[in-house]
């Protein structure tokens, strides 16, 4: 028995073209007929056993022919067959299936004889590893290399790689360069090894000569652009400080909720604004920005209410730290900062999981409205447990003495936030970050990952006086000694020269 992917895909028989079928029948019969009884009698036994479904048979053995991707171990669960099991054709089929569709093969064949199962495999190749010339300093390409979704390690796949390959093509256009032409080439480095080599030729930038905001009588252009990605050209716009005009295409279609958000700073919070219609002339590489705007009118602020479930913080304390002001023009910005002063306050005293939720009542007919927070408090919660993680240098009990915060201790938003700022100002760390964890309603786990940075510095010098002759200097500092947090340094000063003596000097 020998089945394989391919058999599986093509499972039927082609007659020939040239010869009829009924005189290819009388043309077989008259070569095979046997000469005597005997042989007659073996074919026809032959040809009824050709024509009988394979019976199931017990499994002797298994084995992995080819095979370097995975262990048999995991073959032998992916394929879900043991030695002693029964078998048939249709359950191998199963097995091949199963194998191939790991993605690491290009074909996958299985044989059945005697009891013994072999597994064939004809392995894709590994890609040892990308690169990308014509385009960008090193840090640009491994930011390009993220969002191409291929990397070293990876079996070559030429969906996979036509997939790299348009996700870098879109990654430049994102970055203002249209037109540009991606090129891929394979080398071989060794066997079942390539090298993905992508040669760019980066295209034009795009850039936007005119935007226009039809409609648009209550602000200025440069005030309404103040947080678009894509503005209009500067006079002299390669200057530093200057805006460039270059499109960036990636971050067009956040660039109305941008201005919406310019204009509810101001207090208009009925503002819309279209999505972007840009026309662009590749001749010239000039582009022009077209948006609709409804500006509304400018509300001002009428009353300031807070509704609280359970009062653990008294309202005037909470009222004094607000900075939406009555009679204030509205602020969409101070509305989201009230909003974490609040949820601070509250959290503080150790309601972590208290919810604020911003409201708004409009008076459109005398531009006033009325800001209403409400808050659901929830449950005390407590520390459960503080897990570290990342430090492969400094010792757990370096970090902890930096926490404010430990098991049992009632939660405090603002502890939390020093305590990660304490851990970044010992400057062993290159990275800090403390995540909340739930683990019931009243209990949380804090989760400090860290990594680790550079503490050490090594520094040489030379030099040459006429006194001192050739001198050699060097220095050794460690800020966090063998993980201990410790500072130590070492100076060495060293000069070949004795002096000089002069006339008229001892």
């Amino acid at each position: 028995m020998n089945t394989s992917v391919e058999a599986l895909e093509n499972d039927g028989s082609k007659p020939n073209d040239l010869t009829p079928p009924k005189e290819a029948s009388q043309e077989s019969q008259r070569n095979e007929a046997p000469k005597n009884e005997v042989q007659r009698n073996e074919a026809q036994k032959e040809t009824s056993q050709s024509n009988q479904t394979p019976k199931e048979m017990k499994v002797k053995s298994i084995s992995y022919v080819g095979l370097s991707y995975m262990s048999d171990m995991l073959a032998n669960e992916i394929v879900k067959i043991r030695v002693g099991d029964i078998v048939d054709s249709k359950k191998i089929d199963t097995a091949v299936l199963a194998l191939f569709n790991q993605g690491y093969f290009k074909d996958v064949y299985a044989t059945f004889e005697g009891g013994i199962l072999e597994f064939h495999f004809d392995e894709k190749a590994r890609i040892a590893g990308v690169e990308i010339k014509g385009y960008g300093t090193e840090k640009e390409k491994d930011g390009l290399k993220s969002q191409m979704g291929i990397k070293k390690g990876d079996t070559f796949d030429e969906q996979k790689l036509e997939h790299a390959k348009t996700a870098l093509k879109t990654a430049l256009e994102g970055q203002g360069y249209y037109g540009s032409v991606v090129e891929v080439r394979t080398q071989k480095v060794s066997e079942g090894a390539l090298l993905i080599v992508f040669d760019v030729n980066r295209g034009d930038s795009i850039y936007i000569k005119q935007s226009i905001y039809e409609g648009s009588d209550k602000l200025k252009r440069r005030v309404i652009e103040s947080l678009s990605a894509n503005k209009q050209r500067d006079f002299m716009g390669w200057m530093w400080g200057l805006n460039d005009g270059k499109l960036r295409l990636d971050q067009l279609e956040y660039d109305s909720l941008r201005i919406q958000d310019v204009y509810m700073r101001r207090g208009y919070l009925d503002a819309h604004i279209s999505s972007p219609f840009l026309k662009t002339d590749f001749s010239t590489h000039d582009a022009k920005l077209h948006y609709k705007v409804k500006e509304g009118i400018q509300y001002r602020i009428s009353d300031i209410l807070i509704e609280i479930d359970n009062p653990v913080v008294p309202l005037k304390t909470l009222e004094k730290a607000l900075k939406v002001k009555r009679k204030d023009v509205f602020n969409i910005e101070h509305l989201r900062a009230d909003a974490q002063i609040l949820k601070t306050e509250i959290a503080d005293k150790g309601y972590a999981f208290a919810v604020v939720k911003p409201d708004l009542d409009k008076d459109e007919k005398n531009g006033l409205v009325k800001v209403i927070y409400r808050i659901e408090v929830g449950d005390m919660v407590y520390i459960n447990d503080v897990i570290i993680s990342g430090n492969q240098r400094t010792s757990d009990r370096i970090i902890r003495r930096e926490l404010l915060l430990g098991p049992k201790d009632k939660y405090n938003l603002t502890k939390l936030r020093n305590s990660e700022n304490s851990l970044r100002r010992l400057g062993f760390f290159s990275k800090v970050k403390i995540e909340e964890k739930r683990v019931n309603s009243s209990l949380m786990d804090l989760l400090v990952s860290v990594e680790e940075g550079r503490t050490g510095q090594l520094q040489f010098g030379l030099g040459y006086g006429s006194y001192g002759g050739l001198m050699l200097n060097g220095s050794v500092s460690e800020r966090n000694l063998f993980g201990t947090g410790q500072s130590m340094s070492l100076y060495a000063n060293i000069a070949t020269g004795g002096g000089r003596s002069y006339p008229g000097m001892p």
